[in-house]
C-alpha cells in the first residue's frame, strides 16, 4: 500500500512541509512504518511521532497497525524531534567534581541517560576500584536533590517528560547503588552480605565478605571507595560505633552505616 506522509517543519525552521510517499505493506505495524522512514530519510527511529491529522491527535502505537481504522493512508503526519537539552547529573556522593552535563535528544529515554552516566563514570570506578568486580546500577531522581521522596524517573520515561528550568537544562539527582565481591574467595569460605549506608545519603555499598575477618579488615576494604570524601569514618549499628576488633560472624546485623 502507498502511505502519504506530511514531514511538519520543526518549531522556527524557516523550512516548508515536506510531503513524500512511502510504498509498504498491508498490515506493517508503526514500528515498521518508521523503520522504512529511517531507511528512507534517515530519521532515527525514536524521533519520530507519526498520527493522522484527523484523528485526535495521538501518536500511533508502535506496534499497532495500518489496519488500525483510524488510520488514513493518505493523510499521515511525521513530526521530528530533534531538540536537545544539556542534563546536569548530580552523582551522590563520592566522586569529586561530581555535577557534568550531558546533552541528549528531548526523545532520549531515563534508560539512555543512565548509559552515558555509566560509560561516564566508568574510568573512574576502573582506577578506583580496580580490584574488585562491580556492577553499577541507578535510580535517579528530580531536578532537587533534597526530595528523595519524590517519584523515581522510569527507564522508559523520555527526557522531555522531566521539568525543565528556564535555561534548558534538567538537573537529575543519581542515586548509585554499588554491589561490591571480594575478587579472590576462598574455596569454601563462609562469607556475609554487608549492606553499608554511606553518610546516611541514598548510597549504598554491598560487600560479601568473609566472616573471619574482622569489622577493621572491612574498613579497609571499604576505605578506598570513600577515602576522598570521607578520609576519616566508622561503622555505626544499632546507634553505636563498632569496634573494629569485632568479628564480621559475630556482627548482630548485616546491615550497619558509615558515618564521619
Amino acid at each position: 500500500m502507498e502511505l502519504l506522509i506530511t514531514k511538519k517543519r520543526s518549531p522556527g525552521s524557516m523550512e516548508e512541509d515536506e510531503v513524500f510517499t512511502l510504498e509498504i505493506a498491508h498490515g506493517s505495524t508503526f514500528e515498521e512504518v518508521k523503520e522504512s522512514i529511517k531507511k528512507m530519510k534517515g530519521i532515527d527511529v525514536k524521533k519520530q511521532f507519526l498520527w493522522c491529522k484527523d484523528c485526535s491527535g495521538t501518536e500511533f502505537i508502535n506496534s499497532d497497525n495500518l489496519n488500525n481504522p483510524e488510520v488514513d493512508p493518505r493523510n499521515m503526519v511525521l513530526f521530528v524531534n530533534e531538540d536537545k537539552v544539556n542534563v546536569e547529573v548530580l552523582l551522590c556522593p563520592l566522586v569529586e567534581n561530581n555535577l557534568w552535563s550531558l546533552q541528549l535528544d528531548l526523545v532520549d529515554s531515563i534508560s539512555d541517560l543512565k548509559a552515558l552516566i555509566k560509560a561516564q563514570t566508568s574510568l573512574w570506578w576502573n582506577k578506583e576500584v580496580k580490584d574488585y568486580h562491580k556492577t553499577i546500577w541507578m535510580r535517579l531522581f528530580g531536578k532537587d536533590r533534597t526530595l528523595l521522596q519524590d517519584t523515581e524517573l522510569l527507564e522508559t520515561m523520555q527526557v522531555r517528560q522531566i521539568e525543565c528550568d528556564n535555561t534548558d537544562t534538567i538537573q537529575v539527582y543519581c542515586d548509585l547503588k554499588i554491589f561490591l565481591y571480594l575478587k579472590n574467595k576462598e574455596e569454601g569460605g563462609e562469607f556475609r552480605n554487608i549492606a553499608i549506608t554511606v553518610n546516611n545519603v541514598n548510597m549504598f555499598i554491598n560487600i560479601e565478605f568473609e566472616v573471619n575477618k574482622t569489622v577493621k579488615d572491612l574498613k579497609d576494604t571499604v576505605s578506598p571507595l570513600v577515602q576522598a570524601r570521607f578520609p576519616l569514618f566508622w561503622f555505626w549499628q544499632n546507634g553505636a560505633p563498632l569496634s573494629e576488633e569485632i568479628l564480621v560472624k559475630n556482627l548482630k546485623s548485616n546491615e550497619m552505616s558509615l558515618t564521619m
